[in-house]
């Protein structure tokens, strides 16, 4: 039986493979490597007074379940970012499947549940967070009455039935959590910053999404596939013919589900991919206007300032100088 421990005030304790556990002045570290007959990959999380957050990478030969145990009552943000899922609370029937590129919000009273993954690769992160916190910034609006409920009667269960598409905006705060560049107190700012920033992007999700979407869940999928194409593809020529046929739909679905899901069109996504690929360049790498312009796909740098301006406000000059 593989089985995960979770508290709030201690690192996560796995019943198999290499843990290792390291301290700063700050940071409670964990950094687990597996090595099982039926998967492989890695998990870190990293623990402060009022929050945790884990991220790994695993791939699975074969369907795998966990069995969880849980010492208190947390509440846990869950963003699937590959792979698939389907989690089960022990008091609960009925189980909650993440497809990728998901998320939703978990009220995790304490007791046991079941984490079930899929074949293939799988990569996510989770974010538990104490009640307190929760309380200090969780609003009362009658969208979350239902939730704020489970909360205060002690009650595993979820913000959402269906789960939500992981956004742009997400994906964004998601990526810098993971690739975090600080170290010790700085760190801790930095990822303070991100889970609270995580947390109102996806409360103001909820509140704008909470309506059944009419995407199908088939078309939904290939909505998220034609999405994963772009992010991986963005620098290429990319038409909405090319794009449809690649994931196997027509034209009006793919620019229906597109803007339903992703929230934008697909090529106000490919900008929005382009302008903030541009911003981390001026900011992180020492690259001319012309040649961060020439990487993210524009051939004058002319046409790339004005792009840039009409997304930030501010010429990529002028935000180099002062980023």
């Amino acid at each position: 039986m593989l089985e995960v421990y979770k508290s709030i005030s201690e690192l996560t304790q796995f019943s198999f493979g290499d843990n290792t556990v390291s301290t700063d002045d700050c940071t409670h570290e964990l950094r687990s490597n597996f090595k099982e007959s039926n998967f492989c990959g890695s998990f870190t999380e990293w623990m402060y007074e009022d929050f945790k957050i884990g991220h790994g990478t695993i791939n699975f030969n074969k369907p795998t379940q966990f069995t969880c145990s849980r010492v208190d009552s947390t509440i846990e943000m869950i963003f699937l970012i590959n792979g698939g899922l389907k989690t089960k609370f022990s008091c609960h029937n009925e189980s909650q499947c993440f497809k990728y590129n998901t998320h939703n919000l978990v009220n995790c009273a304490c007791g046991h549940s079941t984490a079930e993954f899929v074949s293939g690769k799988t990569q996510f992160v989770s974010i538990q967070f104490t009640p307190d916190l929760y309380k200090g910034f969780m609003p009362s609006d009658a969208v979350f009455e239902s939730f704020n409920t489970l909360f205060q009667e002690q009650q595993s269960g979820y913000l959402l039935k269906n789960n939500l598409p992981i956004s742009f905006s997400i994906q964004l705060v998601l990526d810098d959590i993971i690739n975090c560049p600080w170290k010790g107190h700085f760190r801790k700012i930095f990822l303070y910053a991100k889970v609270l920033e995580l947390f109102l992007l996806q409360l103001k999700q909820c509140r704008n999404d909470c309506d059944v979407s009419s995407i199908s869940d088939d078309d939904a999928l290939k909505i998220y596939q034609a999405k994963h194409y772009v992010l991986n593809n963005y620098d290429q020529p990319i038409t909405i013919p090319i794009l449809a046929k690649q994931i196997g739909t027509n034209e009006f679905t793919l620019k229906k589900g597109f803007r339903e899901l992703i929230g934008n069109t697909v090529f106000g996504y490919i900008n929005d991919i382009k302008m903030s690929k541009a911003k981390k360049m001026l900011i992180d790498q020492n690259l001319s206007i012309s040649q961060v312009s020439e990487l993210i796909g524009y051939k004058n740098p002319q046409h790339f300032s004005t792009a840039f301006k009409k997304k930030f406000g501010i010429t990529p000059s002028k935000f180099k100088d002062n980023p």
